[in-house]
């Protein structure tokens, strides 16, 4: 588990897809159901996305948990960062689209 802790209704995450670093721009590498990956800039930035919930600020609502999968609004979120080997992002509460009530990690 992290060991840091986020301010206001902020909510630190992981992506759930793979991200990239591609010509100097942070994209999402997809893939198909039989193994295929790729790369796209168009769909990395036209689409919202899913990530795992790490730490809530205290503002946040209630609702929201480490280990939540949540649907975040497109590129409502910061640049990665590191901690340790592991890379994160920020964002709020009031871009998260949608909980997956089904997955608590």
């Amino acid at each position: 588990m992290a060991e840091f802790t986020a301010i206001h209704n902020h909510i630190i995450f992981q992506f759930e897809e793979g991200s990239v670093q591609h010509m100097g721009v942070n994209q999402f590498e997809e893939g198909t159901d039989w193994g295929f990956k790729f790369v796209s800039v168009d769909d990395s930035t036209s689409s919202a996305r899913w990530g795992i919930i790490t730490v809530v600020g205290p503002d946040c609502d209630n609702d929201l948990q480490p280990g939540m999968r949540i649907l975040i609004e497109q590129l409502k979120w910061s640049e990665g960062f590191m901690v340790g080997d592991e890379k994160y992002w920020r964002t709020d509460d009031s871009v998260v689209l949608g909980i997956d009530a089904e997955l608590v990690v």
